[in-house]
């Protein structure tokens, strides 16, 4: 396997590389990862609080977007 060598490289490569192995990993399929207990509790905890807020939330495609603006 090739070294990536992420010292070198920008923090727009960076997120592209990190884009790419979670896409791979998804991939996988559901059953190839699976969540501990204490996440579940995380997010249940912050989907409750997110239901009892007026936050807002955008999707994946355009926070990326924004990421990828900020750092290119």
């Amino acid at each position: 396997m090739a070294e990536l060598q992420v010292d070198r490289m920008s923090t727009a490569e960076k997120l592209r590389v990190m884009e790419e192995i979670w896409d791979s990993l998804r991939r996988e399929g559901n059953g190839a990862l699976s969540m501990p207990s204490w996440h579940a509790d995380v997010l249940a905890d912050r989907g409750g609080a997110a239901d009892a807020s007026k936050m807002e939330f955008a999707d994946w495609a355009t926070v990326r977007d924004r990421l990828r603006k900020k750092y290119e």
